[in-house]
């Protein structure tokens, strides 16, 4: 029941059987069999998140990096433009793809970049994914890093040792390994939340871990296909 769990599996088929009944409902010579077998197959593609509501599209990991590679997959080519935009622009295009996506999101994705105004979407993506994908997270360890700060008696910053310690107690639907954040937050003793969040989005290891969006600085990543090897 463990696996059964962790993988979400109850969850999907729940799902499953809400649609199916509804499309019987419309559709009642159609093949259940069927339904269910092109359902399942669109969670592993990760095509089950297109056009679906936001608590659908965040229940589960798989869900959450579904959704940010069908961001990524459907607006790549703006990656590797010149054009820039605003916290508005970046929803816009969020909620075509989710209606009711939360806007909270959108913003605070912004936030550690370039105080507001422009962004290029190569920028906010990044950014994105790591404020959706550990939303929860990202929310305790900021309750957490509170609390530190307190306890330390500090307004310039924690210690790192510190935050990693406490990380690890962390529940959420998506969290970080002490071992990921540890990667990511090598480069002082000390640290504020805002630095830890900006360390977050540009580590390569949190965009390894969370598996939705290309190798930082990689021709892909600016909205290009890689290079074939002229050898190969």
């Amino acid at each position: 029941m463990d696996y059964l769990e962790r993988t979400h599996v109850p969850f999907y088929l729940r799902d499953a059987c809400l649609l199916l009944a509804e499309h019987l409902a419309e559709c009642p010579r159609e093949s259940a069999v069927g339904f269910l077998s092109n359902y399942f197959s669109s969670v592993i593609s990760g095509d089950n998140v297109v056009f679906r509501e936001y608590e659908y599209v965040q229940a589960t990991p798989r869900n959450r990096r579904a959704f940010i590679g069908l961001v990524w997959q459907t607006y790549k080519h703006l990656a590797g433009s010149k054009d820039v935009f605003t916290v508005s622009d970046c929803y816009a295009l969020v909620s075509l793809l989710c209606q009711d996506f939360p806007i909270d999101i959108v913003h605070q994705s912004a936030r550690p970049l370039e105080d507001g105004a422009m962004i290029a979407f190569g920028d906010f993506v990044y950014s994105f994914q790591v404020e959706f994908f550990l939303w929860e997270y990202l929310g305790a360890l900021s309750s957490t890093f509170l609390a530190l700060q307190h306890a330390c008696d500090r307004t310039a910053g924690v210690p790192v040792a510190q935050i990693l310690g406490e990380s690890a107690k962390i529940q959420a639907t998506s969290v970080l390994s002490v071992e990921v954040l540890q990667s990511a937050l090598t480069q002082s003793h000390y640290l504020s939340f805002s630095e830890v969040r900006a360390s977050l989005n540009r580590s390569e290891a949190v965009n390894a871990f969370i598996r939705a969006l290309p190798r930082k600085g990689s021709e892909e990543s600016k909205g290009r296909r890689p290079k074939r090897n002229s050898n190969g």
